[in-house]
């Protein structure tokens, strides 16, 4: 699964653990959160089609949301996690990763807490 290659990889990718150690969480943060930390979640897949025919590249787009209690932890962590997935080429945990894009950046701000939102699309087999 797409998710969990990439959950590993971003949990061993030094200069990424060394900001959030293995604070990665799929959708929701655990009460209480400690920051900085990470949820992920998947906002659309499909598969692609050559010729009416499914040729085993799929696309996802998964969306990362870097939580801290500071703007520039924030956005510390999201940098490192591009610097992590964008232009990404290779085998991923045992996913063939074809390419990964940023597709979309956003800063936002709720209940104390800052929150820097990306957006990457997958180009995968599994």
């Amino acid at each position: 699964m797409l998710e969990s290659s990439v959950y590993s990889y971003l949990s061993t990718h030094s200069g990424l653990s060394s900001l959030i150690s293995n604070r990665i969480y799929p959708i929701v943060l655990p009460t209480p959160p400690t920051y900085p930390s990470i949820t992920y979640q998947k906002i659309s897949a499909t598969d692609e089609l050559v010729m009416g025919q499914d040729d085993g590249i799929s696309e996802c787009r998964i969306q990362y949301d870097c939580w801290a209690s500071s703007y520039g932890s924030a956005k510390t962590v999201a940098a490192q996690v591009k610097k992590a997935l964008q232009n990404y080429i290779g085998i991923m945990n045992g996913t063939t990763i074809h390419c990964i894009q940023l597709v979309n950046e956003m800063d936002s701000y709720t209940s104390n807490v800052f929150r820097t939102t990306l957006e990457f699309e997958f180009q995968y087999q599994e």
